[in-house]
């Protein structure tokens, strides 16, 4: 038998030990718990790493990724057929090439994000006793508009009267979740600068608001979105990068720091952000006729992800079809979160709802 070389130990190595962490993960919740509590906060420090750069690091990997894997394939071909006498070597090179690759990605994948899908769940840490259906939905649907109404007033508008963003954006969303820290310790501690990502238009075809890439530990958001979804969907990011990977949860935390911010722009984008998923997933609107009516620049920027005529403006940069991209990329998130124990798949995002409940179970509103 052929010695194994050095690099291909260090890959079975690598391969092994992702293996155990998950095998230990997914059969002991206390193990779970007590890395995401003790050993993940070590772990991310190396954050500080990428936070000082202005760009996202975890981007730029990725497009050196992608042109690297369409180049090596389309090189394949061409080399196997000239250096005829060499295709052993070759098939050697690229079969060590993709362990290595898959390596270096599986690890950090692993120890950043998918063992943290085995922990105890956010709720049954913090909120243990609560029960949605002593909730009122009616009573907090009607807070929640009262507040986006009053609030909508205090805000800064653009030209066009839609909300616009005046607070810095990085700094007031890492102040925002470390307001709620004290009630909820997994949130304490460091966090990195969130990062726009520059190739936005192809979130905005997946109508991606957000992606938290576990390889460099970054949160990063859709640079090309409206201004109402920009501290919503940074603070769900942070979450993540706290190890809170459920979606539904990551809408909640991020729905409070939102509303426990001292900044009104944060305020006001929780409470939008919210009032959405009430209006989308329960019937609220269509069984109570005690529903309040909201001020007219409520509804300008609710359910407002990009601005006016931007598929337009944009029209020169769709290589593929956005229908094509959102559905693969719909899909390709619904099989990912299915795959990691959320059994409800994409619909897991609008759970965030049941969360609410049960937290105003405990706070009923006044």
């Amino acid at each position: 038998m052929k010695k194994l070389k050095v690099i291909d130990k260090i890959i079975i190595g690598i391969f092994v030990f992702i293996i155990l962490i998950l095998l230990l993960a997914t059969l002991s919740t206390p193990f779970a718990d007590f890395y995401v509590q003790k050993i993940y906060p070590v772990l991310m420090r190396c954050a500080a790493i990428c936070s000082p750069l202005p760009f996202s690091v975890g981007e730029i990997i990725i497009i050196i990724f992608v042109c690297s894997l369409i180049l090596g394939m389309l090189a394949f071909a061409p080399l196997m057929a000239i250096l005829k006498t060499k295709r052993k070597k070759i098939l050697t090179i690229y079969a060590r090439t993709i362990s290595v690759t898959a390596a270096l990605i599986m690890l950090p994948v692993t120890l950043n994000c998918l063992v943290m899908y085995k922990t105890t769940s956010f709720s049954q840490r913090y909120m243990p006793q609560a029960d949605k259906n002593s909730a009122d939905t009616v009573a907090i649907y009607n807070m929640m508009a009262q507040k986006a109404s009053e609030l909508s007033y205090e805000v800064e508008r653009d030209e066009h009267d839609y909300f616009k963003l005046s607070d810095d954006l990085n700094e007031t969303a890492k102040q925002s979740m470390l307001n709620i820290s004290d009630e909820y310790s997994q949130l304490e501690g460091y966090y990195p600068n969130p990062k726009p990502i520059a190739n936005s238009f192809l979130m905005s075809q997946e109508y991606l608001t957000g992606i938290f890439l576990p390889f460099t530990l970054e949160a990063n958001y859709n640079n090309d979105m409206c201004d109402i979804n920009l501290p919503f969907t940074v603070c769900h990011e942070l979450a993540h990068l706290k190890g809170i990977m459920s979606e539904d949860e990551a809408n909640f935390i991020a729905f409070l720091a939102c509303i426990n911010s001292e900044s009104v722009d944060f305020q006001y984008s929780g409470y939008i952000n919210m009032l959405e998923y009430l209006e989308s997933y329960t019937n609220v609107l269509a069984v109570s006729p005690d529903i309040i009516a909201m001020h007219g620049k409520v509804y300008m920027d609710m359910y407002s992800f990009l601005p006016e005529n931007y598929w337009e403006e944009n029209e020169e940069k769709e290589i593929i079809p956005t229908e094509v991209v959102e559905t693969i990329a719909d899909t390709a998130n619904d099989t990912y979160l299915k795959a990691n124990g959320e059994t409800q798949g994409v619909e897991t995002y609008s759970m965030v709802v049941d969360l609410v409940l049960e937290y105003y179970s405990i706070n009923p509103v006044e």
